[in-house]
């Protein structure tokens, strides 16, 4: 369950608190949002890659702070000029040029990006 570890220090990993949990956990109460990203091109992504470690979740879903900064996007959507790999055939941008002061979410669905070349229907 731990990986490659020492007999000594078993004991120390069994107190070890596990930070992150995978979707499972997410979809207990997040089935809604779990099926929207399951039938996007996000569906490969953990929910923990971009709403961090489950271990902290509040008790209170009220309390949880959404993370809606760019950054967050830019990470994997940033235009990157290796083409022939994996990372650098994600849908790209210029971070400078595209939009540069707006939230990516004022235009884009997380949970359920459009593919690049179909028009996209925002629900109200």
């Amino acid at each position: 369950m731990y990986g490659w570890h020492r007999k000594s220090n078993e004991a120390e990993w069994k107190t070890f608190r596990v930070k992150y949990k995978t979707a499972k956990v997410c979809v207990k109460c997040h089935k809604d949002k779990y099926d929207d990203i399951k039938q996007s091109p996000h569906a490969p992504i953990s929910c923990e890659n971009c709403h961090g470690p489950a271990y902290d979740h509040p008790q209170d879903p009220q309390g949880l702070t959404i993370d809606r900064r760019r950054s967050l996007c830019i990470r994997c959507h940033a235009s990157l000029p290796y083409k022939n790999t994996l990372r650098g055939s994600f849908p790209g941008i210029d971070p400078e040029k595209h939009y540069p002061s707006a939230e990516c979410v004022l235009c884009h669905i997380p949970h359920n990006p459009k593919p690049m070349n179909q028009k996209r229907e925002v629900k109200s």
